[in-house]
């Protein structure tokens, strides 16, 4: 028998260390896109920031560690020149291969960068957007986005309570945008221009926000419309 070239491997014992990193490892289910996640005004502390890529990490995975989601928080990453400009996010998406966005606390500015993305023709965008509690022109965002939801608690009636439930609330967030951003994983590559083309839209806000949530379509207070794309949600009760 020849050995020439054979190489000699000894098994060494297994640590608890070599243990916690394997359970490190993502096993995450390959997705159809690569979703990029936004955290903008009132989501972007570095608590709240920690709880929502973990939760990110452990659902979907990051990009950078083969994951589907590649998250940016503003204002840092978009600094141009000691400025935070959003304008910037077509180009960041673009260089990144997303498929798929998710913006949370849109700051200033964002429905022009949400215009930015749209294809001229069809004047949408090339891939879904779903924005989450936004804080820019609402109209400008319902325009730019396939699906709004903000929060909006009906149970809370003095401020005490409405406080207690916006914490509440928070805690939740980082879930929320994980679904928002599994939900965009499943949508096939062809499946271009979001989902605007569907007319069932409360369906799949319902779908993407969970059993946890109660949705509900959006009635603008001053005008009394109501966008096809815009949606409230509050904790489910019982």
């Amino acid at each position: 028998m020849n050995f020439e070239g054979a190489r000699l491997i000894t098994p060494v014992p297994v640590t608890d260390h070599d243990m916690i990193s394997l359970q490190q490892v993502g096993s995450y289910v390959e997705s159809h896109r690569k979703i990029a996640v936004v955290l903008g005004y009132g989501y972007n502390d570095e608590a709240f920031v920690e709880a929502t890529l973990d939760e990110l990490h452990r659902t979907l995975g990051l990009a950078e560690k083969g994951g589907a989601v590649i998250p940016y928080i503003y204002p840092q990453d978009f600094m141009r020149g000691g400025t935070a400009r959003i304008s910037s996010l077509s180009e960041m998406l673009k260089e990144a291969g997303a498929m798929g966005l998710v913006v949370v606390g849109a700051p200033e500015g964002t429905h022009r960068a949400l215009a930015a993305l749209q294809e001229t023709e069809l004047e949408r965008a090339l891939y879904p957007v779903i924005s989450l509690m936004p804080q820019d022109d609402i109209l400008g965002i319902e325009s730019g986005s396939d699906i709004v939801i903000e929060y909006v608690p009906a149970s809370a009636t003095v401020e005490g309570e409405l406080v207690a439930e916006s914490g509440t609330f928070q805690e939740n967030v980082p879930q929320l945008i994980a679904r928002s951003a599994y939900y965009l994983t499943l949508l096939p590559p062809e499946y271009v221009g979001g989902f605007q083309q569907d007319l069932e839209l409360l369906t799949h806000a319902r779908q993407l926000a969970g059993s946890s949530w109660t949705v509900s379509r959006y009635i603008d207070p001053e005008t009394g419309l109501c966008p096809m794309n815009h949606f409230v949600i509050d904790r489910r009760q019982g």
